[in-house]
């Protein structure tokens, strides 16, 4: 059975955006008409792989281990030749690198690779493997008079995934974002617990499995945008009166059709268990730290480094419609942009890219959950609610 498209409200409208209406499906059929006859171009497919790397010109590649006391892993997003990037970081407890170079004003130097990582803290120390890889593969801005001379830009964040399955002190290090980067390829992108992803969970009353999810889309056949996100919210994706997922209404070229309604005798069994752990006074609760949702948002479209910032808070602003609550002080979330700078868009076409940028969040998020498997720590959202995952 095909999963049928919901229509949906605010927070995905762009204010005085038509295409951003067109996007919502809350248009008026002469409003529509009307948005056609300004040649608003509308969204109409994925990339062949659904995945950021259908962007041309970005490769991502994950590097995780569960063994010898590990639960935790690092995911690259590579753009050899670099691109155009931003940030935008919303949560109130990040930890970054390199953001403030990103934003608008400051130094226009390509963005040559992005590291999301476990670890919290600790974990930006994968930074190092990433920027010693790029040098030694002679990539990144010519500081010198030999092509071994370069200075690469890297950027990053992490997440909080200590003590979730593995011990406290194994976290990533340099040779995570090494091996996360030489791994960076093209094509289909394996997610749930995968990278940055293997040891994520989400928050609220009910607690799921996180992990990496990714999406994209294509703008009238020649603009293509894609996000990839490592789910580790402070808050939950999954609406606790009925335990279903949001971000599965919006289902471009059928892609969750393996998903349905959760039935409501799992759903009120689930809650009952929660309601009794929390009356129980457990403990074990990682919600005391920061948990932050991460993520990169690609696109082939030419832009400004302001334009490029405008692109990653509408990432950040999608997230807050499925995530709840979202960019709260406790949490880290943050969001880099990479453009690759290869198709021209006008203004009206860039305002359309930023209402699909809003549409990505939920999608990428959907993926993430339903690509996650449970580890002896916490259950998957499939797990706990066979009824609404297909084999």
């Amino acid at each position: 059975m095909p999963f049928r498209r919901i229509p949906r409200r605010v927070p995905y409208i762009l204010a005085g955006s038509l295409s951003a209406l067109v996007l919502s499906g809350c248009m008026p059929a002469e409003e529509e008409g009307l948005a056609r006859d300004k040649k608003v171009v509308l969204t109409k497919a994925h990339g062949p792989n659904n995945a950021i790397t259908d962007v041309p010109g970005i490769r991502v590649g994950h590097y995780q281990k569960a063994d010898s006391g590990y639960l935790t892993g690092t995911t690259v997003v590579w753009a050899p030749g670099g691109a155009t990037g931003s940030a935008y970081v919303g949560g109130g407890w990040p930890g970054t690198v390199n953001t403030d170079v990103l934003q608008p004003g400051k130094n226009e130097q390509k963005l040559d690779a992005v590291m999301l990582s476990g670890g919290s803290y600790f974990g930006l120390d994968a930074f190092g493997g990433v920027i010693r890889w790029l040098e030694e593969n002679k990539q990144g801005v010519s500081v010198g008079p030999t092509p071994s001379h370069v200075d690469p830009l890297v950027a990053g964040a992490v997440v909080f995934d200590l003590d979730r399955g593995g011990v406290f002190s194994a976290r990533p290090d340099g040779t995570f974002g090494r091996e996360a980067i030489a791994r960076a390829s093209g094509g289909k992108i394996e997610q749930g617990n995968v990278g940055a992803g293997i040891g994520t969970q989400t928050n609220g009353d009910i607690r799921f499995k996180g992990g990496v999810g990714t999406s994209s889309a294509v703008i009238g056949g020649s603009v293509t945008v894609g996000a990839i996100a490592v789910v580790n919210p402070l808050g939950t994706p999954v609406d606790p009166t009925d335990c279903s997922l949001r971000g599965t209404s919006i289902n471009i070229d059928n892609e969750f059709s393996g998903y349905r309604k959760p039935d409501p005798q799992e759903c009120e069994k689930l809650k009952s268990a929660a309601t009794r752990i929390s009356e129980a006074g457990s403990t074990k609760s990682s919600s005391a730290h920061p948990n932050t949702t991460i993520s990169v948002i690609a696109t082939d479209a030419k832009l400004t480094k302001h334009q490029a910032r405008e692109l990653a808070k509408a990432l950040n602003d999608g997230y807050a419609g499925i995530i709840t609550p979202f960019n709260a002080a406790e949490d880290g979330d943050s969001v880099f942009t990479m453009a690759t700078d290869r198709v021209e868009v006008s203004d009206e076409q860039f305002q359309e890219l930023l209402g699909v940028a809003r549409e990505l969040a939920g999608r990428t998020v959907a993926h993430a959950m339903l690509s996650a498997k449970s580890t002896h720590a916490i259950q998957s959202y499939c797990d706990a609610l066979p009824a609404a995952c297909l084999p």
